[in-house]
C-alpha cells in the first residue's frame, strides 16, 4: 500500500479550497460572538483558540463584540482545510 500524497485528491481538495477562499474574500458585514460560535458548530473554548492562533480582530459593538464574517469564514476554511494547508506550504 502506497504511502504519501495522492495527486488527484490533492487537486481536488485545493480546487475546493481555493473556491471558498475566492467566496471568502467577497464576504461583508459583522456577526456577534454567539452566532460565529453557532456558525463554526464549536465551543467558545476552541473558538478563542483559533480566534488567536488565526489573529481574527474583535470590535466592540453595544452589547457583544463583533466579528467580520469573512473572518469566521476564514476560521471555518481553516478548520475544515488544515491538513491541505499545511501540505501545500510544504511543496
Amino acid at each position: 500500500m502506497p504511502v504519501g500524497v495522492k495527486i488527484e485528491k490533492l487537486k481536488r481538495d485545493s480546487d475546493l479550497f481555493f473556491s471558498r477562499y475566492e467566496k471568502m474574500k467577497k464576504m461583508q458585514g459583522t456577526v456577534r460572538e454567539d452566532q460565529a460560535i453557532r456558525i463554526l458548530n464549536c465551543s467558545p473554548q476552541t473558538f478563542h483558540k483559533w480566534r488567536k492562533r488565526l489573529r481574527v480582530i474583535q470590535f466592540q459593538g453595544i452589547y457583544t463584540p463583533l466579528y467580520l464574517r469573512r473572518d469566521i469564514e476564514k476560521i471555518r476554511i481553516h478548520r475544515q482545510f488544515g491538513t491541505l494547508i499545511k501540505k501545500l506550504r510544504k511543496l
